[in-house]
């Protein structure tokens, strides 16, 4: 019996696939459903038969609605987690002027950013300090924070722990956690620097004014 069309082939072929147990029995039988094809036919549902056979011992995968879920008795369920606060994404601006201040020294320190300022931020501290020629900030260090100073205009001389260095407009002084430090004005003009300090120092509660 020739195949006539490929609808014939694919009709045979469902008729060989329709289960695990029939390919078996068609393996089984297949010298009788082998009977009066042609030499390339035979050797078509041969190959086909062979697939089959080995088709068959292979594990199925299962469907979704066979797959095994965890026990909730054994695995718990997971609490959904709390979303994360954000603040808003907005751009933020101080000017001095605006900015409570501190004078020590004849120095004075305006916050403009930091803990209990007008635009407040609890991961860093910020300040724009001018001294007068002559005037010296009094040594005092911060235990848990780094503090980094950049000169923006001016001369002063700066101490930090046992070590002096003069510096001057656009010097920075990196100062580690704990270490006292100090600066000085030894020119003849304003000292301007600013100062970044994180974590923040803590603002004593009516220490700045404004």
């Amino acid at each position: 019996m020739p195949f006539h069309d490929i609808e014939d082939l694919r009709r045979t072929w469902r008729e060989l696939t329709s289960t695990a147990e029939r390919a078996r029995a068609i393996r089984e039988s297949g010298a009788t459903k082998l009977g009066g094809r042609s030499s390339a036919e035979r050797g078509v549902l041969s190959f086909l038969l062979r697939r089959l056979a080995s088709w068959s011992k292979r594990p199925r995968a299962l469907r979704p609605s066979q797959r095994m879920s965890p026990e909730p008795s054994r695995l718990g369920t997971m609490p959904a987690a709390a979303p994360i606060p954000r603040k808003e994404l907005v751009m933020l601006t101080q000017r001095l002027e605006e900015s409570p201040r501190d004078r020590r020294g004849g120095q004075v320190s305006h916050l403009l950013l930091g803990p209990r300022g007008s635009v407040d931020s609890d991961r860093l501290a910020v300040t724009w300090v001018i001294g007068q020629p002559g005037s010296e900030q009094e040594p005092h260090l911060h235990e848990h924070s780094e503090q980094a100073y950049v000169i923006v205009r001016g001369r002063g001389l700066m101490r930090v722990g046992e070590e002096a260095e003069e510096v001057t407009e656009g010097a920075l002084i990196l100062i580690p956690a704990g270490a006292a430090h100090s600066i000085r004005n030894v020119g003849d003009e304003p000292l301007v620097y600013v100062s970044a300090t994180a974590p923040p120092f803590e603002v004593p509660a009516g220490r700045w004014e404004g």
